[in-house]
């Protein structure tokens, strides 16, 4: 793969984005209906329990992944720096400028601040 070339880089982004979304939007959802289930046929909230626990780690890892994932071209974090954040409103890197979705460089030099 070229270096100015970044679309495996963003088809990684929008998998990991996808699923972030996924994960949050399917939490309450699926906890309830574990929770309703595990209530009838075990007489127990325990499976809910524990798949809400793990379904919450599981989506802090994606998060933090997420949140933190490397610009394909400056390679630091691509939604903010250590003190704000865009997440998903992101549009370009924080750092050096780079347009969310871009297929190279374009010949445009990185931003420096």
């Amino acid at each position: 793969m070229s270096p100015n070339n970044y679309r495996e880089h963003w088809r990684r982004y929008r998998k990991l984005r996808n699923l972030s979304v996924l994960l949050w939007a399917a939490y309450v959802p699926a906890v309830l209906t574990v929770t309703l289930l595990g209530s009838a046929i075990f007489n127990s909230y325990t499976p809910g329990f524990v798949l809400g626990g793990a379904w919450l780690v599981v989506f802090l890892v994606v998060g933090i992944r997420f949140v933190h994932w490397p610009c394909p071209r400056c390679g630091q974090s691509f939604s903010g720096t250590w003190w704000s954040n865009k997440g998903l409103l992101a549009k370009e890197c924080a750092h050096c400028g780079l347009p969310k979705f871009a297929d190279g460089d374009g010949g445009s030099p990185p931003r420096t601040s």
